[in-house]
């Protein structure tokens, strides 16, 4: 009903049909007889279903039929009445008769069947290969060449030995004619045509032309029609047939299924070789192995107290904000009074004091250096208070401090510097390209105006959008090129 009425609603749900009908085979749930009766009926050879379409005398039944049909040859109903006719008017007694009327008909398919071997028949322009009762393809219509192309892409390369590689090398001729005689081939379905044979047979010579298409097919019938008509007098069937021209079918797929099984064999061999290589060097290297694991399990356990040794955070440190970290940053980067400052600070401040209060032979006061302390608000979680904390410029929290703004401070030097020769550098690079390029204007007949923009303007800014650039990914070499 599909190929009756070709609905472009219905051809996704055709192609899985195909696909689907291909992993059939593939799971060896359906015979090759089946893949190469519907590959025929997608060429039209097969009428009302697809059952017997891929034999080999059906091409030339075909031939016959259209033949009748187009009347290169007397059709049956004429030799039937012919002989009846014939039959009834001779003088024979009622038995006679019948048996008269029985060799007649008998005559009458004896010269049916050897009208299906002349060679007129294979000389027609074009060749007729089209069952009178089949689906009507039009001859713009490529829908069935991309069903085709599904079907033997899923399963057509495991038609590659013995009956079942001489079998779909017949099929290829007679789809090769199909493709050519169509008016007009989209590129498309011509890519996967071509990869779909490329695939299958790499040195296959594909045919360009329909002339060129049905001389290859043409020949391969006349072939086909002296062995059949050789066969005639032995009286063999359709199975012998196909295993005069292609051999044993059903020896091809046992061999694939012994081969199958020979490579499990194989496989099964080869476990247990690789089994006794691992029992013997279980016991050729056990020693090495006990070493390996003494030094890992050692190796470990250094691991394990050099980590019990370092400190870790526990859940009670606060995390500080960054806001609170920028404030106290710009609090510390405040100038600071030096110390022999801030000593003669302390001593103006005591001298207003009372006289009671000082002590002359007391120590001096050490000096300070101004600090900032975090805390966290007891009220309310997640709110932190900054308070200013006197600390000993000798002590060695004031001096962790300086050593780090120290080394924050070479750090970002460091890094303007690399920053400004890198700048410098591309520029530079840029400026020699473009006076390059402008020599190169200068000596050709004709000048432009081109300018060079550096990459990286000196105040080390610049453009950072870039362009990319997608792949589009086909299968097959003739669709990439698309």
């Amino acid at each position: 009903v599909g190929l009756e009425r070709e609905d472009p609603r219905d051809a996704p749900i055709r192609v899985r049909q195909m696909k689907f009908l291909a992993e059939l085979y593939n799971y060896r749930l359906v015979d090759s007889s089946v893949i190469f009766d519907m590959l025929y009926h997608l060429c039209g050879f097969g009428s009302a279903t697809s059952h017997q379409a891929g034999n080999i005398r059906t091409a030339h039944r075909i031939l016959v039929e259209q033949a009748r049909v187009n009347g290169v040859l007397p059709s049956a109903s004429s030799s039937a009445s012919s002989s009846s006719s014939s039959a009834s008017g001779s003088s024979l007694s009622p038995a006679v008769s019948g048996g008269a009327s029985a060799a007649a008909e008998a005559q009458a398919a004896g010269a049916s069947s050897s009208l299906m071997f002349q060679s007129s028949l294979y000389e027609q322009e074009p060749l007729p290969l089209v069952d009178p009762a089949a689906p009507a393809d039009w001859p713009e219509s490529c829908f069935r060449v991309t069903l085709v192309c599904m079907l033997l892409q899923t399963c057509g390369h495991y038609f590659s030995k013995g009956a079942l590689r001489l079998k779909l090398d017949r099929f290829l001729l007679f789809f090769q004619r199909v493709v050519r005689a169509k008016t007009y081939v989209p590129f498309l379905v011509e890519a996967d045509f071509l990869d779909t044979l490329e695939a299958l047979r790499p040195q296959y010579e594909i045919a360009k032309t329909l002339p060129e298409a049905e001389q290859r097919v043409r020949e391969l019938l006349k072939e086909e029609a002296r062995i059949l008509a050789a066969m005639e007098q032995e009286d063999g069937g359709e199975e012998e047939d196909e295993e005069a021209l292609f051999g044993s079918v059903d020896e091809s797929e046992e061999e694939e299924e012994e081969n199958g099984g020979e490579e499990e064999e194989e496989g099964g061999a080869e476990d247990e070789a690789e089994d006794l290589r691992d029992y013997v060097r279980e016991h050729v290297q056990k020693e090495e192995e006990l070493r390996f694991d003494a030094d890992f399990a050692q190796m470990m356990l250094a691991s394990l107290n050099e980590a019990k040794t370092l400190r870790r955070p526990t859940s009670s440190e606060m995390k500080i904000p960054a806001n609170v970290l920028k404030e106290t940053e710009s609090l510390s980067e405040a100038p600071r009074p030096s110390s022999e400052e801030a000593s003669s600070r302390e001593v103006l401040t005591s001298g207003d004091a009372d006289d009671g209060d000082l002590d002359p032979d007391g120590p001096l006061p050490r000096p300070t250096t101004a600090m900032r302390l975090v805390l966290r608000r007891p009220d309310k979680r997640n709110r932190f208070v900054v308070r200013p904390l006197a600390v000993p410029t000798d002590a060695s929290l004031a001096e962790h401090s300086r050593r780090k703004d120290q080394q924050a401070r070479q750090e970002k030097a460091e890094r303007a510097d690399l920053k400004k020769f890198v700048i410098e550098r591309v520029n530079r690079s840029a400026e020699e390209e473009a006076h390059t390029g402008l020599d190169a204007l200068r000596s050709c007949t004709h000048t432009s105006n081109t300018v060079k923009v550096p990459l990286f303007p000196r105040d080390g800014g610049g453009d950072k959008s870039g362009c990319t650039s997608t792949a589009s990914s086909r299968r097959g070499k003739f669709r990439s090129k698309w």
